[in-house]
């Protein structure tokens, strides 16, 4: 680790300000690389400033993400910084998400064909979603979503609400899947999409599962906590009005997760035991959805061991987090590489680094082809930490394959 008279200098210079949170939204791992970058070649805000003819507070902000680097102004630190095309790479994912209207292509689906043939294209997108291999499916999804609304009133009047809720489905999918690639402006768009089919059809569960486990964490992970405890809330009232104690518990524990990014440690621990006792009275006869599929004890686990986490407990992170890796289901491998990296940084963050580094080689280990955006920037993320520590040969050898599958997915 550096020494502490390093750390010293540091902190005189004015570098050491908080850190942020770069697996939050493209802006903020584009921030915590330009912080890093500075702070590697030992500039300040105003010396970088100078540098690149901006003033020091507009450097501050879009190193918290506040504001976004125009591209003139990213050519200008790649160039200065010796980022060699890096930030510009990085910036390209901001741009991305905000650069307007996407046109999925245009279907034309028969009305007797319309309902097998969308729930067979969300169930096998939701299956691969899980793996991280449909992220290229997006546009497809949305396409057959856009087709069954044009022939909804061709279809038989008796398979109008089960067409109008796989329609709900299909853009919950889309969105979810929008926000993994790193679109979350693209996400809310799709999942208010999903809500007003859901609703439409008087869907309760899937109305909480959008509001919650969707939109909410989309909400807490791009910066907006609060508003991510005003939508599970929102949620919980749908999920407890369906009396499926399973979707009740997911609702909690995305409430939890809100709260945790609050740093409100009462309330979230309160909520993770309200969950942890509706996942028990759940019962196999209640009827489940295949969206629900993906929270069982071993998903609570792992979301109690990010709470513990994002509220500054690293050492009790580690255990719920072993627990998710021994019980999870190995079709959710999305959800286990984040899990597995929760744990390196939790390992990190206690000073243990050859566990860490074992974290980090399953985490990387775990995936079967390319990774999405968001597990993308959680690894760059650990990469970041890493860099705060001695290059013994283990953490030399980490960061090699680290930065192999980095470069691989870019």
């Amino acid at each position: 680790m550096r020494s502490s008279t390093d750390v010293m200098l540091r902190e005189r210079r004015g570098l050491a300000t908080g850190k942020l949170d770069p697996q939050a939204s493209p802006a903020a791992l584009f921030g915590a690389e330009l912080r890093s970058m500075r702070e590697d070649k030992q500039l300040t805000l105003a010396e970088l400033g100078r540098l690149v003819h901006v003033g020091p507070d507009m450097l501050r902000k879009i190193e918290k993400a506040h504001r976004r680097a125009q591209t003139d102004l990213v050519d200008k630190l790649d160039a200065v910084l010796d980022a060699n095309g890096k930030l510009k790479r990085l910036a390209a994912d901001i741009v991305a998400d905000t650069r307007g209207q996407w046109a999925p292509p245009e279907l034309n689906l028969p009305a007797e064909a319309a309902v097998p043939v969308l729930r067979g294209v969300v169930d096998a997108a939701r299956n691969g979603d899980h793996a991280m291999n449909a992220g290229a499916e997006i546009g497809l999804i949305v396409a057959h979503a856009e087709a069954a609304e044009r022939v909804i009133r061709q279809v038989d009047r008796s398979l109008r609400p089960d067409l109008s809720r796989t329609i709900g489905e299909a853009y919950q999918l889309a969105g979810w899947m929008s926000f993994d690639q790193g679109m979350p402006a693209r996400a809310e768009t799709l999942f208010e999409r999903a809500r007003k089919w859901a609703e439409r059809t008087s869907d309760i569960q899937l109305v909480a599962y959008i509001l919650g486990p969707n939109l909410s964490f989309v909400a807490t992970y791009t910066g907006q906590s609060a508003l991510g405890v005003e939508r599970a809330y929102g949620a919980l009232g749908w999920a407890r009005r369906s009396e499926n104690h399973r979707l009740t518990a997911f609702t909690l524990t995305i409430a939890a997760r809100a709260h945790a990014r609050l740093r409100e440690t009462r309330l979230c621990l309160d909520l993770l035991d309200q969950a942890s006792d509706e996942l028990q009275q759940h019962a196999s006869t209640e009827d489940d959805k295949s969206w629900l599929a993906v929270f069982d004890q071993a998903a609570l686990d792992g979301h109690r061991g990010s709470c513990l986490l994002d509220l500054g407990l690293p050492d009790r992170a580690v255990a719920p987090l072993q627990d998710q890796s021994s019980a999870g289901d190995s079709r959710f491998v999305r959800n286990r590489v984040i899990w597995q990296l929760d744990r390196a940084d939790a390992h990190l963050r206690m000073g243990k680094i050859d566990e860490a580094c074992h974290d980090l080689d399953v985490a990387m280990a775990m995936p079967s082809g390319s990774v999405t955006p968001r597990v993308l920037r959680r690894f760059r993320a650990v990469d970041i930490q890493l860099r705060e520590y001695a290059m013994t040969d283990r953490v030399g050898e980490a960061r090699e394959r680290l930065r192999g599958l980095i470069a691989a997915n870019a």
